[in-house]
């Protein structure tokens, strides 16, 4: 029916990872986003592999937010109740902190740089 209006049909971009992808983020500006399930998956859309994995222990990563102020800060959330934060710029994890109930999601707040929310169980 968009065709029909004179809109032209975008193509769909796939891209096909080795490992089980849970959770996906994107960069507010440029063309990289994250993914997460075995580990954190930094992807540049024109390519076919990740640019930047990163793993801490062995658990799995449930869900993960690019931080919107500063865009080379990611977080993520883990099965065994720990928040990770991961530096895109050193390919590297920054901290680990451990809750006492298993975090679902977690969100930046895009006003304060310092402050992030997360929705435990």
């Amino acid at each position: 029916m968009d065709q029909a209006m004179g809109e032209e049909e975008k193509p769909l971009h796939t891209t096909m990872g080795k490992t089980v992808c849970v959770g996906i983020d994107h960069h507010w500006k440029e063309t990289v986003f994250s993914s997460c399930g075995q580990q954190v998956n930094i992807w540049d859309k024109q390519r076919t592999s990740p640019i930047c994995p990163m793993t801490w222990g062995f658990d799995s990563i449930t869900s993960i937010k690019v931080k919107p102020i500063e865009m080379f800060i990611l977080e993520s959330c883990a099965s065994n109740r720990n928040i990770e934060l991961y530096d895109v710029r050193y390919a590297s994890p920054l901290k680990k902190v451990i809750f006492n109930m298993r975090t679902n999601t977690i969100y930046w707040s895009s006003m304060e740089a310092f402050i992030f929310t997360a929705a435990n169980d």
